[in-house]
């Protein structure tokens, strides 16, 4: 931006430029410039600004004044030539204790304030302006001279945007230094959305099909295997128990009370092959599609309610990136959920005892899996949306499992529905004499 466009300078979002502008205008000393002084005076957003616009306003109308070209009625003002006490332009502010020229330092003074130099430089050469320029006025003030050395010089104007005293009084005025910090804040705040919305933006609905497709088959995979898993370790229990009971049957040495504890184990194994009987491909198909349905509604209303949610509470995002985030935070564990599920099953009733207890103690550890989720699931919320924050991304999940929960108390009625038939039918398989007898 050039320093001789002022037009710009005013326009500009950064208060320093616009102060620059404010010094450019005063220098035109006509009724146009006035009009845009009070304008600024008025609405600029910035109160340094404003204050700095004030002093132009007073500074311009004086000079008007004492030309007989101000017209207080005719530009709509309130300047008053008698409550104007400052006379000298904005352009040509000096700030207090400013030294004229160089200053005895001792030579400590003059290492600390290279050492704060070279900090300053590595910072501005990271980008991080904001700690360039507090490094500098620390630089400036244990070592006054520095305003006349050029590299210092330099440095200010390229940390700054400003040129020549401008630049260096930007860095010795705490107040003018306050006003650069925060517009180098504002810069970085708004480069940090525009990254961030650069990458939302990468991630439409379209671009969401491989992930849902893996999260798709984990979820429908898993249950499907782990329903027939369920059905193969019944077997195999029932199997093994029932060859347990014919061997000590046989046995000659057996007592009587012994024989009837076999005929209650034979009983409830009798009832434990019905029960596994159940579990038939046509169901394993059934429960795993119904999971996928649920597992997918969850993703997507999980995803469209908090979008609202959380644009409500100042978050910057959109619903495919969210959607995307809460895709990723699902796969892991669920893979993990699934394959800790299986190896409990095989432990406990294919290779039995002493494992038995390992079994029970991944379905313990799967408990843990669902909690992580839960944390991983309110971190990719926070991950999606600019400026929200983990407590925001909290409550965003808390009001937003409202509607989620309705949904999926539907879709389950709804596959429950349908899976009944197939586990009333499977139920006839069981004896009648091993049902209540209510039931038989």
């Amino acid at each position: 931006m050039s320093s001789k466009d002022p037009a710009s300078l005013i326009r500009s979002t950064n208060p320093n430029d616009r102060m620059q502008g404010v010094k450019m205008v005063a220098r035109l000393q006509n009724e146009r410039a006035l009009r845009v002084l009070l304008q600024l005076a008025k609405n600029d957003e910035n109160p340094e600004v404003r204050a700095f616009a004030r002093k132009g306003a007073k500074y311009v109308a004086q000079k008007m004044d004492e030309a007989g070209r101000l017209d207080v009625d005719h530009v709509e003002t309130q300047v008053k030539v008698d409550a104007v006490v400052d006379d000298a332009p904005p352009v040509d502010e000096d700030y207090d204790d400013e030294p004229q020229g160089e200053v005895e330092v001792s030579q400590r003074q003059i290492d600390r304030a290279q050492g704060y130099l070279d900090e300053a430089t590595d910072h501005h050469m990271a980008g991080r302006n904001d700690k360039a320029v507090k490094a500098m006025s620390k630089a400036v003030e244990t070592n006054p001279n520095l305003r006349l050395d050029e590299y210092f010089k330099s440095l200010a104007t390229s940390v700054t945007g400003m040129e020549g005293a401008d630049a260096i009084r930007s860095l010795t005025s705490s107040k003018k230094r306050q006003v650069l910090l925060d517009a180098n804040e504002q810069k970085a705040v708004s480069a940090g959305l525009a990254e961030h919305m650069s990458e939302a933006n990468k991630h439409t609905w379209g671009t969401l099909g491989i992930d849902l497709g893996i999260l798709s088959a984990i979820v429908f995979l898993g249950m499907f295997f782990s329903v027939l898993l369920v059905n193969y370790t019944g077997n195999s229990w029932v199997n093994r128990t029932t060859g347990m009971i014919e061997e000590a049957r046989a046995n000659p040495d057996i007592e009587p009370e012994e024989v009837d504890a076999l005929d209650i184990l034979a009983t409830v194994v009798a009832a434990v092959e019905g029960i596994v009987s159940i579990f038939t491909l046509p169901l394993a198909l059934g429960l795993a599609i119904g999971t996928l349905l649920m597992v997918l509604a969850s993703v997507l209303a999980n995803g469209i309610f908090g979008h609202l949610i959380a644009q409500a509470l100042g978050g910057e995002g959109t619903t495919p990136y969210l959607i995307y985030h809460l895709v990723g935070a699902y796969q892991l564990p669920l893979l993990i959920l699934y394959v800790l599920f299986m190896i409990g099953l095989i432990l406990m009733f294919i290779v039995g005892m002493p494992f038995t207890i390992v079994g029970y103690a991944l379905g313990g550890l799967g408990t843990l899996v669902l909690l992580v989720l839960s944390l991983r699931v309110i971190g990719r919320i926070n991950q999606a949306y600019f400026g929200l924050g983990f407590g925001k991304a909290y409550l965003t999940q808390l009001i937003a499992g409202v509607p989620v929960a309705i949904i999926l108390l539907i879709i389950g009625g709804v596959v429950g529905l349908l899976i009944n038939p197939l586990v009333a039918q499977a139920l006839q398989s069981i004896p009648p004499e091993l049902l209540p007898a209510e039931t038989a």
